[in-house]
């Protein structure tokens, strides 16, 4: 215990200027944000992309604005292809030190440069949200902490420009003095998920949070995968006496797995997580706020109002309204929209406080697997070209189903095809998600639109869905 509270004091003690720097940008969102805009075009001028935006000129928001296009990932794609063959300098000055994967719109996955400047910003988020936290629980110093950042077992891969795909392990996001400290504080050592086998790491991860009597904190990122995690080691409330926070995802459709979770942790604070993307630190946790606070000295950010019109700054958004995201990061993604959707619920000084709302494009996300329409549709085309209808939705929290006329789909087919999205994999392989089932229909056109309607939406704008986020469909398609 001893050890692991001096790791804390000196990890906290190094975040601290990170913390103090996100507190002074909460009284002034327009200045900070401008700042750290001006700092990124300055240092990425001579990039392929500056140059072909004319960054050495950009001196204001405004110039960026209109010098650079809000982009898609299909925008980028170009520009990152290079990056992935090896191509210096593409995005950013800087080296590509990894690629991330997270799931694709149209396609199985997206890769997400990192580099140096995007590791220090999400450093800078998750101290400022470690010093907050730490401040208001103290308890959580005192003992040890269960991160899970990246996935268990994941495969190694590399681009074709030999770039690794992936950190190696969680301590990695933290860098070397962090890494050396939490080597004290983690009661479950990061290369545990590095194992080739999922079950093996399952196993090892379980072992060695059985023996971690003093475990104060645990973060993930689905309360799925924590009740999957607990299932074999009995009662959590006894076997971590000393747990206090747990954060993980809890708005949008993580929410309904937030009842289970609480049975099993009834004396245990649930902090919700801010809006962490791939792509970059949306949102800081402040603990005693509704919603979390827009992480301004971490990335440039713009909103596009959700009724239309123009993308509006920090200091603009208004309490109640809601914002797709866009944003500019250190890895070399400018003006990217993100498909994010959020709510002002606040403010905090006069910095907005965020809550994640859900996907613009009505991805299906029940456990982090992040389905989309297009992603959906294309595999449906393929296996049932002939359906007369096709629609996967929700069965139950924890599985899909698809509704289908007129054509049989093998569903072992059908699981292998989504699995090409490695976050729907991933959560299968956890067991998180079931496989899924098909279910024929008779008459599925019409008593979709018959549902649809009596939601309250005009006949004539109901739309064909190859996916549906909405569960209880079993009982819509087997009505008379």
């Amino acid at each position: 215990m001893i050890a692991e509270t001096l790791a804390h004091a000196a990890w906290l003690a190094s975040a601290l200027p990170d913390w103090l720097r996100h507190r002074r940008s909460l009284h002034d969102p327009r200045a900070a944000q401008a700042a750290h805009l001006r700092r990124l075009l300055a240092a990425n001028a001579d990039c392929a992309f500056g140059q072909a935006h004319d960054f050495p000129r950009l001196r204001t928001v405004r110039d960026f604005r209109s010098a650079v296009p809000i982009a898609s990932y299909d925008a980028l794609a170009p520009w990152i292809e290079r990056a992935r063959n090896g191509e210096p300098r593409v995005l950013t000055t800087e080296p590509v030190l990894m690629f991330e994967q997270t799931s694709g719109t149209s396609s199985a996955a997206k890769y997400i440069p990192y580099t140096a400047t995007l590791r220090r910003e999400f450093q800078r988020a998750v101290h400022a949200w470690m010093v907050d936290l730490h401040g208001h629980r103290p308890a959580l110093a005192t003992g040890s902490a269960y991160w899970s950042v990246t996935p268990l077992a994941r495969p190694r891969e590399t681009t074709p420009g030999g770039i690794p795909v992936g950190f190696a392990s969680d301590t990695e996001y933290f860098g070397p003095f962090a890494q050396r400290l939490l080597a004290h504080i983690l009661a479950v050592p990061p290369g545990i998920a590095q194992a080739r086998d999922l079950d093996a790491a399952l196993g090892s991860t379980r072992r060695h949070l059985a023996a971690a009597r003093g475990l104060r904190f645990i973060s993930v990122w689905s309360p799925t995968f924590l009740e999957i995690l607990c299932r074999p080691l009995g009662d959590p409330q006894k076997l971590w006496p000393a747990l206090r926070v747990i954060s993980c995802w809890a708005d949008a459709e993580a929410g309904a797995a937030l009842s289970a979770l609480r049975a099993l942790f009834p004396r245990v604070e649930i902090q919700p997580k801010g809006l962490l993307a791939t792509e970059g630190v949306v949102s800081i946790p402040q603990t005693g706020h509704h919603g979390a606070a827009l992480a301004l000295t971490s990335h440039f950010f713009e909103f596009a109002p959700s009724d239309g019109g123009a993308p509006q700054l920090a200091h603009e958004l208004t309490a109640g309204a809601r914002y797709s995201v866009l944003l500019t990061n250190g890895g070399g993604l400018w003006r990217y929209d993100i498909g994010d959707v959020i709510e002002v619920t606040g403010h905090l000084g006069r910095a907005p406080l965020l809550r994640f709302t859900g996907r613009r494009d009505a991805t299906s996300d029940l456990c982090g697997e992040k389905l989309s329409p297009a992603f959906v549709g294309a595999i449906l085309a393929r296996l049932c070209p002939a359906a007369r209808f096709a629609m996967l939705a929700p069965r139950g929290r924890d599985g899909y189903a698809l509704f289908l006329e007129g054509a049989v789909c093998d569903p072992a087919q059908l699981d292998a095809a989504l699995s090409a999205n490695p976050h729907y994999a991933y959560c299968r392989g956890l067991g998180q998600l079931r496989a899924p089932v098909v279910q024929p229909v008779i008459g599925g056109a019409e008593k979709y639109l018959r549902h649809c309607t009596a939601l309250g939406q005009r006949a004539g704008d109901v739309k064909p869905a190859t996916l549906h986020r909405l569960g209880g469909w079993e009982q819509i398609f087997t009505a008379p």
